[in-house]
């Protein structure tokens, strides 16, 4: 029986776990020991921090697994990408998964392939914050530069709020920096696809339902697909071609954020991993084929095939996943 490690065992991972299994595939989870929900179902468990890339290596190299895989997370996107590596498995590379998982090395790589992205400065002091905030001018967005789930992320008005959004920057991340950004006044959407051997095997915009928490936007639900001019539709996947570039993601699915209006598309981050809160299986609903399958079998080294059947229109809320007719 062929064995799939998987990073995690929260419930992005759960329907990976489960299809793995029914697939015939002997599923072992790596995860802190706790009440998550993948713990249970999986065929063996790691209890491993899934940050610790060295102990993953070895585990997985005396374990002689065949692939590795995760979803809706960016905190084992390096551990993922380092086992790839070490062990010759399909998936994103190493120094990419460097990238893609620290946000200030993302935005200077998107700086010099050309994306469009909101300006940044990279800031290690308080007194560094303070000088980006005035040299890019009021509000700005003060991001720690190593965690998802918008962890760390506050928008700031004045040089008061400045210095909270830095402290609660810096209490969370693990670098000795964090990111200061431009805040542009405009709509936020996602764009999912799925990049093989170099190829983009789809890529596709979705619009979000958001709310605003502690001064940054938060999702709270999504849906396919998203309504715009063909002009903007095209300049949203040229600047991901060029994002796609400028980092090296390849082998894996992709996750970004975007800001749009009129005809121009600001991407504000991308990973390595698909998104989070259900939207696999929108991606599943609106195309036509089961995206966790074809994820699993991308890591198997089994090319997927991932050509939307159908496109129908899908939407969920607070993760409740439905069909909705045209």
């Amino acid at each position: 029986m062929k064995k799939l490690l998987i990073l995690g065992a929260g419930i992005y991972q759960v329907p990976l776990i489960k299809k793995a299994r029914s697939m015939g595939l002997y599923t072992i989870a790596a995860s802190y020991a706790g009440s998550y929900p993948g713990l249970s179902i999986a065929h063996e468990v790691w209890n491993v921090d899934t940050r610790d890339y060295r102990r993953l290596i070895s585990l997985s190299r005396e374990a002689g697994i065949d692939g590795i895989c995760t979803s809706g997370t960016d905190v084992a996107i390096l551990s993922l990408g380092a086992v790839c590596e070490s062990l010759s498995l399909c998936g994103l590379s190493l120094p990419c998964a460097k990238t893609v998982t620290d946000k200030a090395a993302m935005k200077e790589a998107f700086k010099h392939g050309g994306v469009s992205t909101p300006h940044f400065r990279r800031v290690s002091t308080l007194e560094e914050t303070l000088d980006a905030f005035h040299a890019l001018g009021a509000p700005v967005i003060v991001k720690a530069v190593d965690n998802s789930g918008s962890r760390g992320i506050t928008r700031a008005d004045s040089e008061e709020e400045v210095l909270a959004a830095w402290k609660a920057a810096v209490k969370v991340t693990r670098k000795d920096y964090v990111l200061v950004e431009e805040f542009i006044t405009a709509h936020e959407i996602g764009v999912d696809g799925f990049i093989a051997d170099g190829s983009i095997q789809f890529m596709l915009p979705l619009d979000k339902f958001t709310l605003t928490a502690g001064g940054t936007t938060l999702p709270e639900g999504h849906h396919f697909p998203f309504h715009c001019s063909e002009v903007l539709y095209c300049e949203i996947l040229r600047q991901m071609e060029l994002v796609i570039r400028a980092t090296g993601l390849d082998n894996c699915a992709v996750n970004a954020d975007v800001l749009v209006s009129g005809s121009k598309a600001w991407i504000l981050e991308a990973g390595g991993r698909a998104g989070a809160t259900c939207i696999p299986e929108l991606i599943s609903c609106h195309c036509g084929f089961d995206y966790y399958e074809q994820m699993i079998l991308h890591a198997m080294a089994i090319r997927p095939i991932l050509l939307p059947k159908q496109k129908h229109p899908a939407w969920q809320n607070c993760c409740s996943v439905r069909d909705r007719e045209p």
